[in-house]
């Protein structure tokens, strides 16, 4: 009796872990590029399954990565970009993942909400990018991502061990980021 009672919390647990939906971020006060709902949803469920394991999603991070979207080339220059971002952040990493968007030449500022992507397709791609560098990410505990569309498709997603919050950046380790 008691092992089917432990396993009926252990399954119930478990359940509870799994549901639910990612933050709305959009509600944060500093957040001023929201990841797309869909594509925030899909990576606030698959990341934590490509890791094995359970991360709670940070708007503050989302925010972050925001900024990773933005840089044009990368993974080939900014480097030190990342690290005068990150300056006295400790275990922070990153993923970013780009493709070219196939209908840019049809984009216009009317069409700025419809999408321009299958988000299913690109996340699939994105993890497969980085499943590796994903799995070899110890005592990851927070994580945040976003999303840009323009000329090419950039999904950036930021990674913690710390628990990061709004408030005064400074005070929660971000430095003053403004474009």
């Amino acid at each position: 009796m008691f092992l089917f009672a432990a396993s009926v919390v252990l399954a119930l647990s478990l359940l509870q872990l799994t549901a639910g939906d990612a933050p709305d971020c959009t509600k944060q006060s500093n957040e001023q590029y929201p990841c797309a709902k869909e594509l925030r949803e899909l990576l606030f469920k698959e990341i934590p399954e490509k890791m094995g394991r359970n991360l709670t999603y940070n708007c503050t991070l989302e925010d972050l990565a925001s900024v990773l979207t933005y840089f044009r080339d990368f993974e080939r220059t900014s480097e030190k970009d990342w690290l005068r971002l990150t300056s006295g952040m400790d275990e922070v990493n990153y993923t970013i993942y780009t493709e070219q968007t196939e209908e840019y030449e049809s984009f216009s500022s009317s069409s700025w909400d419809e999408p321009t992507y299958n988000a299913t397709l690109l996340v699939d791609k994105a993890l497969e990018a980085w499943s590796i560098k994903l799995r070899l990410m110890p005592n990851r505990t927070d994580f945040g991502c976003n999303f840009d569309n323009d000329i090419v498709n950039t999904i950036a997603c930021v990674y913690t061990g710390k628990n990061i919050t709004f408030g005064d950046p400074n005070s929660a380790g971000l430095p003053d980021i403004t474009f």
